[in-house]
């Protein structure tokens, strides 16, 4: 019975690469929309999940997430950080527009405990795993 809780373990992270992979492909600046996925690193304690979202120059009430037992899903839009009244822009390489990232869980986290804090450009997310 613990080689078919293994296996079922297995395709499950398997099917949570494989939607984050799609979501990523249909959320990409290079999907032809005017949407942007923001760097993100994911990590687990013993005790927690923390997402660190990479989002410099912007307000951070532009910024919304949504916790949910499996998944966290961070989504805002970032202006265009300047603008010039005369000449022409030469080049852009900062993305901006709508950003919309979801992160399965590997395990449920406790919704209600969730805490978020922006420092210097970085939107974490801790959320507490469900005793």
């Amino acid at each position: 019975m613990a080689d078919a809780g293994r296996a079922i373990r297995k395709v499950e992270s398997m099917q949570r690469e494989i939607e984050d992979a799609f979501s990523e492909l249909i959320h990409s600046r290079w999907a032809g929309t005017k949407t942007w996925v923001p760097a993100i690193d994911f990590l687990e304690t013993d005790d927690a999940f923390l997402v660190l979202a990479d989002l410099p120059g912007m307000d951070p009430s532009q910024i919304k997430f949504e916790a949910e037992p499996w998944s966290v899903t961070i989504c805002g839009t970032r202006e265009s950080m300047i603008t010039i009244s005369r000449g022409k822009q030469l080049m852009t390489e900062r993305a901006k527009g709508r950003f919309c990232r979801t992160i399965r869980l590997p395990s449920p986290c406790d919704v209600s405990k969730a805490q978020v804090q922006f420092k210097n450009g970085v939107y974490e997310i801790l959320l507490p795993k469900k005793k």
